[in-house]
């Protein structure tokens, strides 16, 4: 063999090599990018609850100091208030209302929040941030034909209903609309809205209702006040009143609560979605199977009316944990939460179903502690800021035969080195239920065992149902 063959293979030995090695860097950097955030066109249920709108409106668009912030009409694909292009943060939808939180993508600083109260009333709260002092907000509706101007509000109407738009905020003289002349195929009507001095950011909030062309009252009344940056809006419909709790939308979720028309609490208080849930009818009917048990009253057959696990009461006592920046994963009614946050501890907690938080969220308000209290997927989770401590009683054993690598991946977005999972699991052979020898497959990789021991699940009315399982702490590996 010569000496230039010997290197010429050794070259291409290099090369093959190198290109292995290249494939594996870039599997390891994809799977470190993080999920993509999903799109109004991924939602075709949006296209579906809008059509009441659709007769009336065909666009709309936001401009801030004359640079288009927002533009639905840019797009054919998706609702005509919602563009095609917008990134959805949050959303839920269920038999009686359909909310989302949606962010353009090309103006990050604009995001808007929409709540379908079904079939026909939209309320749509927008907030353009970080701007100059003289950078006027433009909101502007399409319309297929020119609206008239009444108290206020825009009217649009044909041969079969009419559709009316309020500006409810800014509330203080409130802006005046201006229709611009007809110009084919749509006409153009708009608001105008100047920050205060000093205020670097612009809310505007409208409400749009569809209703029969007769009425001569309006389809809804509302109300609304302003608290320290939070809206209090409500919304009086012919068969219910809804009361919001609105935050400036991207700062945080805010709550819905629903009264009937005799009265009744409806929908008892309970926060709105902080993140993406599942959706369409499988996604609802995952949603309904967690949360159903805990409509029909305050008790689920998972549940005991013990204060907490008695292994947390436990471990506090004992001083194995300490009070820190705690999530408790899987949450339901909340009394783990409630129970940490009593001894100290800085809590978040997170459910899918959205009435175990209304109950948990009255519990908290009784005993006087503060939890914050998450509306998510554990399988797909808003951002937020790392955690020192996990706790986990009874979600690990369900999500893992759902998607275990998704859960341990959860668990690795919400933790720091050094950071600890508390996870208590019956022990079985499927859900609700894990072995040994599955947990440390699932966790071994990622996680050190600081202990694994056999334990007791207690369920049932004073807890008198008991269920072989485990407490097991786990500490995220790597340094601090």
């Amino acid at each position: 063999m010569t000496t230039r063959t010997r290197t010429n293979r050794q070259a291409a030995r290099r090369q093959c090599v190198g290109a292995i090695l290249g494939v594996l860097i870039l599997c390891f950097a994809a799977a470190e990018v993080p999920a993509k955030t999903p799109t109004a066109a991924e939602f075709p249920e949006l296209v579906t609850h809008f059509k009441p709108f659709d007769p009336y409106v065909c666009g709309n668009s936001v401009s801030v100091g004359g640079n288009v912030a927002f533009d639905s009409a840019a797009s054919k694909k998706a609702c005509s208030l919602i563009g095609a292009e917008a990134r959805i943060l949050t959303f839920e939808e269920n038999s009686r209302f359909l909310c989302l939180t949606a962010q353009n993508s090309k103006s990050p600083k604009f995001v808007r929040r929409v709540i379908l109260i079904k079939p026909s009333i939209l309320i749509v709260d927008d907030v353009a941030a970080d701007l100059s002092s003289d950078s006027t907000l433009r909101w502007q509706l399409s319309s297929r034909k020119a609206p008239t101007r009444a108290d206020g509000q825009l009217v649009f109407a044909d041969a079969n209903g009419k559709l009316v738009c309020s500006t409810l905020w800014p509330a203080k003289e409130a802006p005046s609309w201006t229709v611009a002349k007809q110009k084919k195929p749509v006409a153009r009507s708009h608001v105008e809205i100047e920050p205060a001095k000093g205020v670097k950011a612009v809310r505007c909030l409208h409400v749009l209702s569809v209703g029969a062309k007769q009425d001569k009252a309006a389809p809804i009344k509302t109300t609304i006040n302003n608290k320290a940056g939070v809206l209090t809006l409500t919304v009086a419909a012919k068969d219910s009143t809804y009361r919001f709790e609105l935050p400036r939308p991207g700062t945080d979720v805010g709550t819905i609560e629903v009264t009937a028309a005799d009265g009744k609490i409806a929908v008892p208080l309970r926060p709105l979605p902080a993140g993406v849930l599942p959706h369409g009818p499988e996604g609802m009917k995952l949603i309904d199977r967690w949360d159903k048990k805990y409509r029909k009253g305050r008790w689920a057959p998972w549940n005991s009316d013990l204060p907490a696990a008695p292994v947390l009461q436990e471990a506090i006592k004992k001083k194995e944990i300490k009070p820190c920046r705690t999530v408790v994963l899987g949450c339901g009614s909340g009394s783990n939460a409630i129970y940490l946050a009593k001894n100290g501890f800085d809590v978040t907690a997170i459910d899918i179903a959205p009435s175990a938080l209304g109950i948990a969220m009255a519990d908290a308000k009784k005993a006087g502690v503060k939890v914050r209290w998450v509306l998510a997927d554990v399988l797909n989770l808003p951002e937020s800021k790392p955690y020192e401590l996990i706790f986990d009683r009874g979600c690990y054993h369900n999500v893992r035969y759902v998607d275990a690598a998704g859960f341990v991946a959860s668990m690795k977005k919400l933790t720091l080195p050094g950071s600890r999972c508390f996870v208590f699991s019956c022990n079985r052979d499927n859900a609700p239920g894990i072995r040994e020898k599955t947990m440390r497959d699932d966790f071994s990789e990622l996680f050190d065992f600081e202990w694994l021991r056999k334990a007791t699940m207690h369920t049932g009315i004073n807890g008198r149902n008991h269920h072989d399982a485990w407490s097991v702490m786990l500490r995220r590996k790597g340094k601090k």
